[in-house]
């Protein structure tokens, strides 16, 4: 016969969860924090071909797969615009 199960111990080290909803965090994001991850995002999940044309367009601001973006690092007047048409396109 088998042994009585025991429930394993989690000792004093228990994992706390961000229970802060995804869309929530996802709203509290600059311009500048999308952008970023949006480039990270990409290197293991990369666009498709079918989005080449999209992707040689915005290439233009540093939105790249691996590139690190910042707004310090495109002209002010377009980095001004980003902020901007960020802060348009947020819909609560």
């Amino acid at each position: 016969m088998g042994q009585k199960y025991k429930v394993p111990s989690f000792g004093s080290e228990r994992r706390v969860f961000d229970t802060t909803l995804v869309n929530k965090k996802f709203n509290a994001l600059s311009a500048e924090q999308f952008y970023k991850n949006l480039n990270r995002l990409m290197v293991n999940n990369p666009p498709y071909e079918a989005d080449s044309a999209v992707l040689n367009e915005i290439e233009k601001i540093r939105v790249k797969a691996g590139v690190e973006f910042s707004l310090t690092q495109i002209t002010l007047p377009v980095a001004k615009s980003i902020q901007e048409g960020y802060a348009e396109g947020y819909t609560p």
